[in-house]
């Protein structure tokens, strides 16, 4: 079995742990070579200022682990996503020409990094509300 297999395995291992029964179907899926089909609700929190921004976050992890999809803003319109998962590592890039890049962690059902868009530093927090 290649790196990255036993790489996506262990990520689809970590959401049946995070979110239960629906996460299983995410176990079989990446065993079998087929993409892992996640929702996210996800917040973006200023380092240097109040207040946080709301989103929704669909993404597509291929067995390879690529990743692609789109992050829908509570105020604004569908962005695409893309990025790559290295193990329990996971950077993803939104809009066109990487107009915010996130770097971090992807656990139990849960991505925990850090964004930055242009001068401004984000503390970007998303946790799973559905797999397939």
């Amino acid at each position: 079995m290649n790196p990255q297999r036993i790489s996506i395995t262990a990520l689809a291992f970590a959401f049946a742990l995070g979110i239960g029964a629906p996460a299983l179907a995410v176990t079989n899926s990446v065993t079998s070579g087929e993409p892992v089909h996640l929702a996210y609700n996800t917040r973006l929190i200023p380092q240097y200022s109040a207040g946080e921004y709301d989103g929704t976050l669909r993404l597509t992890i291929n067995a390879n682990g690529i990743v692609s999809g789109t992050y829908i803003p509570s105020a604004g319109g569908p962005r695409v996503v893309t990025g790559g998962v290295n193990g329990d590592n996971i950077w993803l890039d939104f809009g066109f020409s990487g107009r915010m890049h996130v770097t971090g962690t992807i656990r139990n059902g849960h991505i925990v990094g850090y964004a930055s868009r242009g001068m401004q530093q984000y503390k970007f927090v998303a946790n799973v509300t559905a797999a397939n």
